[in-house]
């Protein structure tokens, strides 16, 4: 609910700024400004799967293994949680992943990619998850590789302005940080 009510107001600012709607999304009036409505989320999977292998209990395993269970969200988990990391941040694409990983560390990372490339799993990264075009949103069953447990500041250059984080941290994040 949270959510909508902030897409809502991002649209209305867009809008209100000059910015044009998107193609395809209906127009509504809201308070005498042009806004618009946000559509119904659907399955980015018109796409062919491709030959990539199917996951099986041994892969889980091998990832729980590797990640622990903080690091693994698989089977028939809570919907809920699911949903956050198989629907963008807009809410318009929505995935059918059913194992999502979550390394804390590089060498997690490597260790995953590694494995999944033996074994043809098709693999899709996901930094924030607060892109606004879907490109981290599975689009079949693809295994969710969320760097969120990887956010923190690695360093900062006061001198030059330049701030090194890791793959996961989100700019809100960052910015109350600094």
């Amino acid at each position: 609910r949270g959510s909508e009510a902030l897409r809502q107001r991002c649209y209305k600012l867009l809008i209100a700024g000059g910015a044009s709607a998107p193609q395809g999304l209906p127009g509504i009036s809201s308070g005498g400004r042009r806004c618009f409505a946000t559509p119904a989320p659907s399955s980015a999977s018109t796409a062919v799967r491709g030959g990539y292998a199917e996951l099986t209990p041994a892969d889980i395993a091998f990832f729980r293994e590797k990640l622990g269970d903080a690091g693994i969200l698989a089977g028939d988990g809570d919907e809920e949680e699911f949903r956050k990391y198989n629907r963008d941040w807009m809410g318009k694409w929505e995935g059918r992943s059913r194992c999502i990983l979550k390394p804390a560390s590089t060498e997690e990372v490597s260790a995953v990619i590694r494995y999944a490339n033996e074994r043809g799993l098709a693999v899709v990264p996901q930094g924030g998850n607060t892109g606004l075009v879907g490109g981290s949103v599975p689009v079949h069953d693809e295994i969710v590789l969320s760097l969120l447990r990887m956010h923190q500041v690695e360093n900062v250059d006061t001198r030059s302005g330049i701030v090194t984080v890791q793959g996961g941290m989100v700019l809100e994040q960052l910015d109350n940080h600094l």
